[in-house]
């Protein structure tokens, strides 16, 4: 079958040299006018987003995320930690340093956070 070419969504009258040598298979169309749908199924309105930024930043809701961070870093690394001869190089485990800031974290925002 020879190759009559196609005219190009700029109208332009395209035609290949030579035939290609592979085929691809796709699934694009599959999803054309999917993201306006879910672009517009999650709609939210200013005063929904702005009761979400003062959930997010309020006092209660940091605390809790930091006691969880702080707890999942605890049992993650609490063994690596008692023993300072098995820390490479000599320093302390990152999960030892980083329980160390969210501890602190913890405590500036229970006691000097309104």
């Amino acid at each position: 079958m020879k190759d009559r070419g196609f005219r190009a969504p700029c109208l332009i009258h395209a035609k290949m040299v030579r035939p290609l040598d592979f085929l691809v298979v796709a699934d694009h169309a599959e999803n054309l006018g999917l993201s306006p749908m879910i672009e517009d199924a999650f709609q939210t309105f200013r005063r929904e987003d702005a009761a979400l930024v003062r959930f997010i930043t309020s006092r209660k809701f940091m605390l809790f995320a930091l006691l969880l961070g702080a707890v999942h870093l605890f049992f993650m690394g609490y063994q690596g930690w008692i023993d300072p001869a098995g820390w490479h190089g000599g320093l302390p485990p990152i999960s030892l340093v980083a329980f160390t800031i969210f501890t602190i974290g913890y405590v500036i925002n229970l006691f000097g956070r309104e």
